[in-house]
């Protein structure tokens, strides 16, 4: 009795692991390393990226260790507010495709090659630090083959607002007043960390920008 409950019990924690493995997530720095070497399996990972709020980056997603081969490639992005997948496009090995969430990458004969399966554009829409989860599953000619997934950092930064030229007190309209400051600044010698006061924008705060303001301002 109690070797058929060993045997019971030693079945479920393949099976536990079986399944769990394709869930499991690793950081970047391990799937550069060599998920094979320190997993024994696969892994699926892009390196970590930076982008300004209100553009896009495009990352590329790699295997590793892709020891066994490949089919299929199956990997839910789950990615912070903030971040989200805009578009994805081939890589070097199989066909990508992208909906509800899921990265599909197949291919007619297995790819047991290391490389760019996909290409990610991701759009960022809030600043901060974003974590983005990647969990895979694969399959080689219908038998399911263990892919780590991973998770991975897109650092999005505040986008740098060009100021209007003219506008020195920066309140967002060129008027009078930043005549005046432009005046004071110019007789004073202060012109450094003048905002927005070269006006033709030739690296030079001077006169002609003065003269070129009043033109401005009264409309010529």
């Amino acid at each position: 009795m109690k070797k058929i409950i060993s045997v019971i019990l030693a079945i479920a924690m393949v099976l536990t692991l079986s399944l769990s493995v394709s869930a499991y997530t690793i950081n970047t720095d391990d799937a550069q390393i060599g998920a094979g070497e320190i997993f024994g399996t696969a892994a699926v990972y892009f390196d970590d990226a930076t982008v300004v709020n209100g553009d896009t980056v495009t990352v590329d997603l790699m295997v590793e260790d892709n020891n066994e081969g490949f089919t299929e490639l199956k990997i839910t992005v789950a990615a912070d507010d903030g971040i989200s997948v805009s578009a994805v496009e081939n890589g070097d090995l199989g066909t990508a495709s992208y909906a509800d969430g899921v990265i599909t990458v197949t291919a007619d004969e297995a790819i047991d090659a290391d490389g760019c399966v996909a290409k990610i554009v991701f759009a960022a829409s809030a600043e901060g630090v974003k974590n983005v989860v990647l969990t895979a599953t694969g399959k080689n000619a219908g038998d399911t083959i263990g892919v780590l997934g991973s998770e991975c950092l897109i650092t999005v930064e505040a986008a740098v607002s060009e100021g209007i030229p003219g506008d020195i007190d920066e309140n967002g309209a060129v008027n009078t007043t930043d005549l005046a400051l432009l005046k004071l600044a110019l007789a004073g010698g202060g012109t450094d960390t003048l905002p927005n006061a070269d006006f033709d924008s030739d690296g030079v705060v001077n006169t002609t920008d003065l003269a070129k303001l009043k033109l401005f301002l009264a409309g010529a």
